[in-house]
């Protein structure tokens, strides 16, 4: 129902997501996996069908009827370790104090939950209900708008993806592309183990087994 909603009626993620009230991204993994699927069926690949029987007998299941209780949060915000914290900011009583105050207060980068969520539209549509907008109309403006942003942050990843491109001087072999792009290995971060640097996942040994130290997050960041 997923794959049909999105590669036949073309409607947005977003508006699948809302609309079965199961997230975003596992809409996109759906998506993506039942493409593989079709793919393998139209190349005649053999299919682990036996596998795929006795793993659905084991993970739970649910069923996108009118009637089924909600499948997982679709909505949810976030909460920064920062904003755990009691703070007491003097306001004048004039002054109208948002939520973006408060996200403010707590730190410049910490965003208010209207810029966390990841269908706004959603909330837009809900409010203009509220306002009277009819049911219909305002459905219509959600699927409008999750389109559109949609479009835009395709577009944004695609020239992301040109940009870093366009930064790779490539050899071309008769049996390989080498793709060459500078690199300033000094940026390891302050103690060697930084997420961009060369090595990061297997050149550096983790501490997970010497003894006397904490093997539980203490903090979320």
């Amino acid at each position: 129902m997923i794959w049909e909603a999105v590669m036949l009626r073309g409607m947005p993620l977003k508006a699948v997501s809302a609309q079965y009230q199961v997230d975003m991204r596992r809409v996109a993994a759906v998506v993506r996996l039942m493409e593989i699927e079709k793919r393998m069926e139209r190349e005649n690949a053999p299919m682990a069908l036996p596998y795929a029987r006795a793993i659905s007998r084991l993970v739970p299941r649910a069923f996108l009827d009118a009637d089924e209780k909600p499948f997982e949060p679709i909505n949810d915000v976030h909460v920064h370790s920062f904003t755990m914290q009691q703070l007491f900011v003097p306001v004048s009583e004039s002054r109208k104090f948002t939520r973006k105050d408060a996200a403010k207060a707590f730190g410049d980068h910490i965003l208010p939950p209207d810029d966390k969520m990841r269908i706004p539209e959603l909330v837009d549509m809900e409010r203009a209900i509220l306002k009277g907008v009819p049911q219909a109309e305002a459905e219509a403006t959600f699927l409008k708008k999750t389109a559109q942003s949609e479009r835009r942050f395709a577009g944004s990843q695609k020239y992301i993806a040109a940009q870093k491109d366009a930064m790779k001087s490539k050899v071309d072999t008769e049996r390989f592309e080498f793709r060459i792009e500078d690199f300033n290995s000094e940026a390891v971060g302050k103690k060697g183990r930084a997420r961009n640097a060369v090595g990061w996942r297997y050149g550096a040994p983790f501490n997970d087994r010497q003894r006397g130290l904490y093997k539980i997050p203490t903090s979320v960041g």
